[in-house]
């Protein structure tokens, strides 16, 4: 198994969109919500306005994901920190 590597990331500020619990039907995390969390992800993918988007966790509920969009003119502003 590889191993893991923690580091930080400093992404351009205002560049990702966030998706906040409270702006989706009560159950998005539900395997039956699938249809509409890959709405708003393929819409995302398709047309990358944002060059992250940050996604609330299934798993840990005071969590995000943040997903960053290769394809976006910013994608290579982003500098890889330290690692921790």
């Amino acid at each position: 198994m590889p191993r893991l590597r923690v580091f930080t990331l400093e992404i351009p500020e205002g560049e990702i969109r966030w998706i906040y619990p409270e702006l989706l039907p009560d159950e998005w995390a539900e395997p039956t919500a699938l249809p509409l969390t890959q709405t708003i992800f393929s819409e995302w993918l398709h047309h990358p306005l944002d060059l992250g988007l940050g996604v609330p966790s299934a798993v840990v509920d005071i969590s995000y994901n943040v997903l960053l969009h290769p394809r976006h003119a910013l994608y290579p502003a982003i500098k890889v920190g330290s690692r921790i």
